[in-house]
């Protein structure tokens, strides 16, 4: 039987050179650096994009549901909610959880958890079923993101986590993506059950290659050899890896009292919750505005729709790989808060040109091509939105000390809160029949939004860890 320690020697047994040394590497570890972190990257971002293919799934075959299980819009409504309730309800607590326990386990036990409750949806014989499935993929999600946070911090180093965070949130990107895609073909094949059984199976076997793979810290895994353990933790004299200490785990409570008095901590959850508000018209409302305002038929106003998650992924990476950038050369401090406070008044930018273009060319009076152009400002919006995500993660890492998925969980929590918020927001403004002149108002408020979230983020302190 072929046993770890032999697969490693090949690792081990490469000759180190000075001139093959990453930046600031000593020499008290000898040998090249092994690459696990990179395996460990790419297997957190499997997970990513597993979360969000079984997430968004319902969504769409939430017709085929509703007509097979003769359910009306308004029960669909709530199966949809429940989600969201949960999963805004559990983020703290889960944060908090694998921070005391460690990724490995939790994140096994969170993927296991929302996978089976998916399963359960295809043996749903009614809304009470749908609803309590629905809560338990919220509760087994609710941790994903704050206990990967953790995980990079440990992972990666610390010149490199933007980046990092970048393409872990991508694939989570591409796993809503691929819901649209695959979820209508295999029902369209077989019936709308089938998806769920399907995607059950796949989120178990990628729990069970990420508790073969995985281990909490590089110290723990025997594939990790002592020079990459340098290149992640970062010698002593290392500029970056003095301006980032990495605290020891701990089993310390809740650090409740340090978050809420912490001003920088507030200011980013304001900031979540704003960004919120003025993104979440991209995600469920862009195909309703292409319908109503322009008469754009299903097929095509379905692709018009999909294009700005596309470029939102681009700008994720893009992002990820700018703030890391930035980070030697205008410091810490900046690195983080600069690109949070561009992006957010260019994203209000994005609704400006919306607005801008209706008053231009009032919709029906220009060429047939004119309703893609729509498409250009909410690619905007959607690639400023996503390229500061990763400024957002460092930013939590930096912070959080031994509570970074804590940290992380209460920044999303507030940011899910003002998902919550924002569909009654837009249906106050929009009301049943949205004339031009409505939905040129909600334009406004979403960059209104914007730019209080680009003022908070100016309060942003990652200087100031965690007590």
């Amino acid at each position: 039987m072929l046993d770890l320690a032999t697969l490693r020697k090949p690792f081990m047994d490469r000759a180190s050179s000075a001139e093959h040394q990453p930046p600031g590497f000593s020499e008290s570890a000898s040998g090249s650096p092994t690459n696990i972190r990179y395996l460990i990257v790419a297997i957190v971002t499997l997970l990513a994009v597993v979360m969000y293919l079984e997430r968004n799934c319902t969504g769409v075959a939430e017709s085929a549901i509703a007509s097979s299980l003769s359910l009306t819009k308004k029960e669909m409504s709530w199966v949809q909610s429940a989600f969201y309730f949960s999963y805004a309800l559990a983020m703290v607590p889960a944060g908090f959880l694998s921070d005391r326990m460690g990724p490995r386990l939790t994140l096994t036990v969170f993927v296991v958890a929302w996978t089976l409750f998916t399963g359960m949806i295809a043996m749903a014989d009614g809304v009470a079923v749908l609803i309590i499935a629905r809560l338990g993929i919220g509760l087994g999600q609710a941790g994903a993101y704050p206990a990967s946070g953790s995980l990079l911090k440990d992972w990666v180093p610390a010149s490199q986590r933007a980046f990092a965070s970048a393409v872990v949130a991508s694939g989570g990107r591409m796993g809503a993506v691929l819901a649209s895609a695959l979820t209508g073909v295999i029902i369209a094949r077989s019936d709308w059950r089938m998806p769920f059984v399907i995607y059950c199976w796949v989120g178990l076997g990628v729990a069970v290659l990420f508790w073969l793979v995985f281990r909490s810290t590089p110290e723990e895994h025997p594939m990790v050899n002592d020079a990459e353990k340098e290149l992640i933790r970062g010698p002593a004299n290392n500029f970056l890896a003095k301006q980032v200490v990495e605290p020891e785990k701990s089993r310390e409570p809740f650090p409740l009292l340090p978050i809420l008095t912490n001003v920088s901590l507030w200011a980013s959850s304001a900031l979540q919750f704003l960004t919120n508000v003025g993104w979440l018209f991209l995600a469920i409302y862009t195909p309703r505005y292409f319908e109503s305002v322009h008469g754009v038929d299903l097929e095509t106003r379905g692709f018009m729709a999909s294009i700005p998650p596309f470029v939102g992924i681009v700008g994720m990476l893009a992002g990820g790989g700018l703030t890391d950038w930035l980070m030697p050369r205008i410091g810490l401090q900046w690195s983080r808060r600069a690109p949070l406070v561009i992006t957010r008044f260019t994203a209000a930018l994005g609704y400006g040109l919306a607005i801008g273009l209706s008053l231009l060319v009032p919709p029906g009076n220009g060429p047939d091509w004119m309703p893609w152009v729509y498409v250009i400002p909410f690619s905007l919006v959607y690639a400023s939105t996503d390229f500061a995500n990763p400024a957002i993660w460092a930013y939590s890492q930096d912070v959080g000390g031994k509570f970074v998925a804590s940290v992380m969980a209460w920044g999303n929590m507030w940011g899910n809160i003002g998902a919550t918020s924002a569909p009654f927001l837009y249906n106050r403004l929009l009301g049943e029949t949205p004339t031009l002149t409505d939905w040129n108002t909600m334009f406004g408020i979403c960059a209104l939004a914007y730019i209080l979230a680009g003022c908070f983020s100016l309060l942003l302190d990652c200087t100031r860890k965690l007590a």
